[in-house]
C-alpha cells in the first residue's frame, strides 16, 4: 500500500495540516472528499471506506454537518466512518433477512433497515443493516436494539467483525448476527455475562435455528437466492 501526503484544500497548507493518506485501489480520492473535513483531520481510505479522525475526536454534531451525499455516515468512538453504497448481493441479503424477521416478530418489536440511526452515546452513532428494536415513538433514532445485523462487504469486514462487535457488546445489544454473502454464511452472537458468545453458525444450505429475539430457521443460501 502506497502512502502520500496531502492537505485539505482550505487555504494555503500549513505543515500541521498535512495528513498521511494510505491509498488503496478504487479509493474515492477527490478534492470534494477532503473539503468535508476541517484542517488537521487524519484520513485513511481502506478499500473504499473512509476513516476520519482528529485530536479530540468528532461527535454527533460534526456528523450532522456532513452533506447527504449517498454515503453511509457512522461514528465510532469519535472516528467518522464513511462507507460506499452496498452491492446487489448485500442488499438482497438485507431485504430477505428483514422480511423473515418481520413475519416473526411480536407486535411490541419493530424491524428496520439502514439508513436509520442508532445512537449509543455522544461519540457513537451507527446505522446497522437490519435492526430489531422495541416499537416506541422512534423519532429520528432508535433505542438500543435487541438485535443488530451486519452484512459484510469487502471494504468493511474488519470494521464489522472487530469495531462494531465491540461497540454492540459494550452497548449491551442482546444479539448480533453477521452475514457473509461471499460464503454465504450466518453467525449468531448473543450476550453471555456481558460478552458475546457464538451461539451458532451455518454456511451455504445448512440450517441454523435461532431463538432470540424471535425463533427462526435460516439458511444462508436462501438469503441470496
Amino acid at each position: 500500500m502506497s502512502v502520500m501526503a496531502v492537505h485539505l484544500p482550505q487555504g494555503p497548507p500549513e505543515p500541521s495540516e498535512l495528513i498521511e493518506l494510505p491509498v488503496s485501489s478504487g479509493a474515492p480520492i477527490t478534492v470534494e472528499l477532503f473539503r468535508r473535513f476541517p484542517p488537521r483531520t487524519r484520513l485513511n481510505i481502506v478499500g473504499g471506506t473512509v476513516f476520519a479522525g482528529r485530536d479530540g475526536g468528532f461527535d454527533v454534531a460534526d456528523l450532522d454537518r456532513l452533506d447527504d451525499d449517498g454515503w453511509r455516515h457512522e461514528l465510532i468512538d469519535g472516528v467518522i466512518v464513511m462507507s460506499p453504497a452496498p452491492s446487489h448481493p448485500h442488499q438482497r441479503a438485507v431485504m430477505e433477512l428483514a422480511f423473515a424477521l418481520r413475519t416473526a416478530v411480536p407486535d411490541n418489536l419493530e424491524v428496520l433497515v439502514a439508513p436509520f440511526d442508532v445512537r449509543l452515546g455522544k461519540r457513537r452513532r451507527v446505522q446497522p443493516d437490519v435492526i430489531v428494536a422495541p416499537k416506541v415513538d422512534l423519532g429520528n433514532a432508535v433505542p438500543v436494539p435487541k438485535l443488530v445485523v451486519e452484512v459484510l462487504s469487502p471494504s468493511g469486514q474488519r470494521y464489522d467483525l472487530i469495531a462494531k462487535r465491540r461497540l454492540y457488546e459494550q452497548a449491551r445489544v442482546e444479539s448480533y448476527w453477521i452475514v457473509d454473502p461471499g460464503q454465504p454464511s450466518l453467525t449468531v452472537l448473543e450476550l453471555r455475562d456481558g460478552r458475546y458468545a457464538e451461539i451458532g453458525t451455518a454456511t451455504g444450505s445448512a440450517e441454523l435455528v435461532v431463538e432470540q429475539p424471535v425463533k427462526l430457521r435460516l439458511r444462508p443460501h436462501d438469503l441470496l437466492s
